[in-house]
C-alpha cells in the first residue's frame, strides 16, 4: 500500500514531508498540526518555504489536505475563524491515504 503511495510522490522533499506528517498524525483521525518551522527543521532545512512546496506537491496528488487553524486568548484552537478565534496558528494536515 505505502509502496504505491511513495512511488507516486515525485520529489525527495515531498516523500520526506509525507513521512514526517505520518509520524505526527493521530492514528484515528490521521490529523497532524506541526508548525511549518518544525516541518522544515525535520526535513533538514531552515526555510519553511521548502516545506510549503512539498505540501503543495502532496496536495496536488491528493495525499494531504491542509486546513487553517485559529487560536483564542486562552490557547484553545478551532478550524474556524471568528470573534473568539482570531489568531492564526499552525496549519492542520490530514493524510487522505489509509
Amino acid at each position: 500500500m505505502y509502496h504505491d503511495v511513495l512511488e507516486a510522490i515525485p520529489t525527495a522533499n515531498a516523500v520526506c514531508l509525507y513521512l514526517i506528517l505520518l509520524k505526527f498524525a493521530d492514528n484515528k483521525t490521521r490529523t497532524a498540526h506541526p508548525s511549518r518551522a518544525t516541518l522544515a527543521k525535520m526535513m533538514g532545512y531552515k526555510s519553511p518555504q521548502v516545506a510549503d512546496k512539498a505540501v503543495e506537491v502532496l496536495e496536488s496528488l491528493g495525499l494531504v489536505t491542509v486546513f487553517p487553524r485559529y487560536r483564542d486568548e486562552d490557547g484553545n484552537v478551532s478550524r474556524h475563524r471568528d470573534e473568539r478565534f482570531r489568531e492564526r496558528t499552525s496549519n492542520g494536515y490530514v493524510s487522505t491515504t489509509s
